[in-house]
């Protein structure tokens, strides 16, 4: 059976995105690489706060659990120490697992780090701007925009990567294989797959979504009166946040999908499962229970029962950090259906690849080894609590190592954002459930379009 990619529009925009990003996404890249540790230089505009050069150094210590996984110890790793790797990323690297887990790699093969800060709403810009500027990274990531992130991409093979190692997902391998060449992977460990949290304080005398998971009664249905239970609280409640691309993806629906056997995107908004979605989040909203906008504010400051978003949620440096952990709650999605055998397994497509142009390739790939190996972290210090990192192992296990529900998000699209919404998601967002088919009508043409161009991206690669 062909496998079909789910490929989401989603907001470039880290607030209102899916949480592979970071909390926030303000600063800029500085026009030139600084080797400064973390909270150095950034450019003028930018916050200590916004990602900041750090490079490792081979006499640093990590905190945290010793190494046990791979240690790059080979006669590649030996040739190259003493020089340098570089990773572009919009990530937190002051004093998370993140750096911990670099310093560890750095003490054990002697190959230096430099992470490179390139902002997340600019990513794809900033880093075609340094190959075409001769100012290419090692390591780049690529977060929901694959076919775009072609366009600066070598094989990653070429880093020394054997793509049939069962440690990477098979299913970004496939997506990411073109013409026989392959420009993506990552550890199944390492996915973004969907939570959904809920603020336990407003749940008092009404069911909440652990309740109903206990209960096995889960579902669309219970979602929607658990959401109408807290709306009915007040006029400054409500009742669920999340993206239309995030519930979207949960369930199977996108405004366009990927045919990985064809290796060609397709419009997909004329599928009987987009309509299903699209109802529900139409009626949800005309009800006031649901409010089709990522705002994780709300859930903090309890004014908000739930909000679906990923993985990120649970981490250490994640979206619900500041929040009473005895009033953050989380869990699965619910089911579509009461029938359906489990709930949604669906994951982001967040995937690491090796840069034209770069200087460094093999250490990179002796990086991506190492820092890609779940034994190599200590996940105590990676999630938020032990609740956080036990339900994150739950989840990673639910997820197949291929599947169908790895969707790509802005990528094959690249519409622009304005507070949060495409322009996609204004035409249906303005429309009752029982004018969907005219919002059908009305993107057609710009989906169309973009397809077209997405699937021109490939071919320029082929």
């Amino acid at each position: 059976m062909k496998k079909l990619l789910s490929v989401l529009l989603l907001i470039a925009i880290c607030l209102t995105s899916l949480s592979a990003c970071g909390k926030s996404d303000t600063g800029s890249e500085p026009d030139a690489d600084t080797s400064a540790l973390v909270g150095g230089e950034v450019e003028d505009g930018g916050t200590e706060s916004d990602p900041a050069s750090i490079e490792s150094t081979a006499g640093d210590t990590a905190s945290g659990t010793a190494s046990t996984g791979s240690t790059a110890s080979d006669s590649t790793a030996d040739s190259l120490r003493g020089t340098t790797v570089t990773f572009a990323s919009w990530e937190d690297f002051n004093g998370t697992e993140r750096a911990n887990v670099i310093q560890k790699f750095t003490k054990e093969t002697g190959i230096k780090v430099k992470v490179v800060p390139v902002t997340q709403n600019d990513y794809i810009v900033k880093m075609a701007s340094r190959m075409n500027a001769g100012k290419s990274v090692d390591i780049f990531i690529d977060n929901q925009e694959f076919p775009r992130t072609l366009s600066f991409a070598q094989p990653i093979t070429n880093a020394g990567i054997d793509v049939k190692d069962p440690k990477w997902n098979k299913t970004i391998v496939e997506t990411s294989t073109i013409n026989g060449n392959t420009y993506l992977i990552n550890a199944q460990w390492d996915l973004k797959y969907f939570v959904l949290s809920y603020n336990k304080s407003l749940f008092e005398g009404i069911t909440s979504p652990e309740d109903y998971v206990n209960q096995n009664n889960w579902t669309w249905d219970t979602f929607a009166k658990a959401a109408k239970a807290i709306s009915g609280l007040g006029s400054e409640y409500v009742g669920a946040h999340f993206s239309t691309p995030i519930f979207m993806a949960a369930y199977g629906a996108s405004y366009v999908k990927y045919d990985s056997s064809k290796q060609e995107f397709y419009r997909a908004t004329d599928e009987a499962k987009f309509a299903e979605v699209w109802q529900y989040i139409l009626d949800g909203q005309k009800a006031g229970y649901l409010n089709p906008t990522y705002n994780s504010a709300k859930l903090v400051a309890g004014t908000c029962g739930m909000s679906i978003n990923d993985v990120f949620a649970l981490q250490a440096d994640g979206y619900y950090t500041s929040m009473k952990e005895s009033d953050w709650g989380f869990t699965y999605l619910p089911k579509q259906n009461a029938s359906d055998p489990d709930y949604p397994k669906g994951a982001l497509m967040f995937a690491y690849g090796l840069m034209k142009g770069a200087p460094n390739p093999k250490a990179a790939g002796v990086f991506l080894n190492y820092y890609l190996d779940e034994k190599n972290w200590n996940f105590d210090n990676y999630f938020a609590n032990s609740k956080a990192k036990e339900f994150a192992n739950v989840l990673n296990k639910r997820l197949p190592e291929s599947t169908d529900y790895m969707f790509i998000c802005k990528g094959p699209l690249a519409i622009t954002y304005t507070y949060g919404y495409s322009e996609i998601d204004k035409i249906f967002l303005k429309l009752n459930s029982s004018q969907l088919n005219k919002g059908v009508q009305q993107s057609k043409n710009k989906i169309e379009n973009a397809v077209t161009k997405a699937n021109d991206m490939l071919k320029a690669v082929k």
